[in-house]
């Protein structure tokens, strides 16, 4: 009998998909709005999210699609990852009000 390989696919330095994903929006929250964002706030926005709380804008693929969610008193643009239930990226407030994104 073959012994089972974890399925876990491992990305920069042997990290987890959802683990780089976390670190990319953080990252991406202190560049585009200046915001330090713990992982307790990120599983917020997932929360409000899986919730309803949250506006769905649209579908990208058959895991990530585009949402509004609120931190800090103030709508962000996110996506969110359905299969690893983690938020990919924040979209920079000038993409919201021209319509653009280059992510």
């Amino acid at each position: 009998m073959r012994s089972r390989k974890s399925r876990r696919h491992k990305h920069r330095h042997g990290e987890p998909k959802a683990r780089t994903q976390h670190r990319h929006a953080q990252i991406r929250f202190l560049e585009r709005h200046g915001l330090e964002v713990s992982g307790r706030e990120l599983q917020m926005l997932v929360a409000q999210i899986q919730s309803g709380e949250a506006r769905f804008v649209e579908r990208q693929s058959l895991r990530a699609s585009v949402w509004d969610v609120e931190l800090e008193g103030k709508a962000r643009r996110v996506i969110y990852d359905r299969k690893r239930k983690t938020i990919v990226t924040v979209f920079d407030p000038s993409w919201v009000e021209e319509g653009g994104s280059d992510e």
